[in-house]
């Protein structure tokens, strides 16, 4: 990722971010994703999905917008009742509940 006059230019080493089988929480996608550069460190907030088919927000830093490292653990869960899994939702083939699209937001110096 680079960038010109402000904008960001997508990297050629996409995916930067894949599914890691490993973790329950963002074992099947990683999509969504909200960035941002603050200083020297770029941001990546991310919707995820495990095989509960749930979906959570987990974050990733990079310096240099291509190597990034990952939080093991989600850093925002679905708490709210119609974030949470109904047994209506139990024979969707993707999702049955969670967060939805993240952003970042600058306000100020903040």
């Amino acid at each position: 990722m680079w960038e010109i006059n402000g904008l960001v230019k997508r990297s050629t080493h996409n995916p930067i971010l894949m599914a890691i089988k490993e973790h329950w929480w963002e074992s099947k996608l990683v999509y969504n994703t909200a960035a941002i550069k603050l200083g020297d460190r770029i941001y990546l907030l991310y919707r995820a999905m495990g095989n509960d088919h749930v979906s959570r927000f987990g974050l990733a830093m990079s310096v240099n917008g291509i190597d990034f490292v990952r939080l093991p653990y989600p850093v925002f869960l679905p708490s709210a009742d119609y974030e949470t899994p109904h047994p209506s939702k139990f024979d969707h083939d993707r999702e049955r509940g969670g967060v939805e699209d993240p952003r970042f937001m600058v306000i100020g110096d903040t």
